[in-house]
């Protein structure tokens, strides 16, 4: 999880070491799976790299905690063979 202050926090995503057995050049599409009322957003969804903006929600009183969970996957293809991987990611955020 990652926890730091209330907004929008950057997750970047690395599928570069995605490989193919014969060379082939690899075609990445990076999506959200889970996304609760459209808090997270993707940059380059469709590049070995992209980030992950996502929003979490201020807590109602100090000491409490709030998270947001979301699930990207990415499926690498090479017009012929296709693999999907699936990431949660939980953000947290501590009201102080």
């Amino acid at each position: 999880p990652i926890c730091g202050p209330c907004g929008p926090a950057v997750v970047l995503l690395d599928g570069s070491s995605s490989t193919d057995a014969d060379g082939d050049p690899i075609a990445y599409d990076w999506s959200l799976v889970a996304n609760p009322v459209g808090a997270a957003s993707l940059s380059t969804a469709t590049t070995a790299q992209a980030a992950a903006v996502i929003d979490v929600a201020a807590p109602s009183a100090p000491g409490y905690t709030t998270s947001t969970f979301v699930l990207v996957t990415l499926a690498a293809s090479d017009c012929t063979d296709s693999s999907t991987a699936y990431l949660q990611l939980t953000v947290n955020c501590l009201g102080l």
